[in-house]
């Protein structure tokens, strides 16, 4: 089993704050980006751990490749079409396409408490918009100092257009 991830206090406040939002009510939270390199996956991992930490069983569904992501979690490659244990009230499983990601969320519904979806870049990935529509909320994510205004605009319009809706932003880096 991958070492136990110790989320930032930061994340943690954010954990609290989605944990207590009414628009995050459906439990479903998309971590997002305008563009790839902006620091998703290692955001997507610690809101999940913050959860987890909180007593929420959490499950992160990886719907970006996830190679990223398992490297972040520390998990190895091989993967499994079931859900792996990261740490108490931690899963994670990775999904190939948006109708894989909605499959598991309809199997998650009674044994999680909130998913958090790693997904792809809003302006890279047309299947941004179909994740958009399965989660109640979303964060994006922009990378200090790397992140165009044009595309933070853009990619919080996309959100918009989607019915996510953008709870918060977190800078990165």
């Amino acid at each position: 089993m991958p070492q136990e991830r110790r989320p930032s206090r930061r994340y943690r406040e954010i954990a609290a704050r989605l944990a207590g939002d009414r628009t995050s009510a459906s439990g479903t939270i998309l971590v997002t980006c305008g563009r790839r390199t902006e620091g998703k996956a290692a955001v997507a991992a610690d809101l999940a751990a913050a959860l987890a930490l909180s007593g929420r069983r959490t499950l992160l569904l990886g719907a970006d490749p996830p190679d990223r992501l398992r490297d972040e979690l520390g998990m190895p490659d091989e993967g499994t079409r079931e859900v792996e244990t990261v740490q108490q009230d931690l899963g994670f499983l990775a999904v190939a396409d948006a109708a894989a990601c909605e499959r598991a969320l309809e199997e998650a519904g009674g044994r999680f408490d909130r998913v958090v979806i790693d997904g792809p870049p809003l302006l890279a990935a047309p299947e941004s918009a179909a994740l958009c529509r399965l989660a109640g909320a979303a964060v994006l994510v922009v990378a200090k100092g790397a992140t165009l205004k044009s595309d933070a605009r853009r990619a919080a319009s996309v959100l918009g257009g989607s019915g996510a809706v953008l709870t918060g932003v977190v800078i990165a880096g």
